[in-house]
Order: C-alpha cells, then structure tokens, then sequence
C-alpha cells in the first residue's frame, strides 16, 4: 500500500522485529489484518465497517495513517510524523520504527495489540 517499489532497508528493519512484530507488520501494511474493512470485505464476517475511532470511514491501514479524524490519533500522526495531516508519500519514506510505533499506538486506542 505504501511501498510502490521493492525497498531493501524497509525490508531488512521488518527483518530485525520480533516474528510476531513481523507478521502484525506484513498483515498491517499489506490491507490483510483485524480490521473492518478486511473482517467486513474479505472475510464476510456480520459486522459494522466504520472506524470504531471516528466511526465516520471504512476501518483500513490506509484510513488509520491517513484519514481517521479521531482526536487521539490525529495527535499520535503528528508526533510520529510532524503532522495531523500525512499523505502516503510520506508514510511510505517515514523509518519501519515510526509506522511500528504508529501502529502501536493506533490499535492500542482501539483495544486491538500490536507487540
């Protein structure tokens, strides 16, 4: 989603997390995880799509980084990347231990864990 190209110190700092870090990762930045928008879409399974942060978008990786207006998260973008407003390009050049972070926190706020 936010790597267009094959990009080798990305893939060497995925390398250097825990396995279960790695597989959360994977899961996370490929669309493929715990999410709404996968769990509604993909898995079939009966439930509300909509953020459970902002409840106002399609729960995705990219709504998370992207687009979630939930106060909470809108202050973690800006720590992790100087700002509430990042577009994919500058997620996609941000270091694997920023987004891990991102993430972190992201799914900590939403009850969901990232180790």
């Amino acid at each position: 989603m936010f790597w267009q190209k094959v990009d080798y110190t990305k893939s060497r700092q995925l390398l250097n997390l825990t396995r279960p870090q790695i597989g959360y990762m994977v899961q996370m930045l490929s669309g493929h995880n715990h999410l709404r928008r996968h769990r509604v879409e993909v898995l079939k399974e009966p439930d509300k799509i909509q953020c459970r942060l902002c409840e106002s978008s399609k729960e995705s990786t990219e709504h998370l980084f992207l687009e979630c207006t939930s106060p909470e998260l809108v202050s973690r973008r800006l720590t992790c990347f100087g700002t509430t407003t990042p577009d994919a390009d500058l997620v996609s050049k941000a270091g694997l231990s920023v987004m891990h972070c991102f993430l972190n926190e992201a799914l900590s706020l939403m009850g969901l864990v990232l180790e």
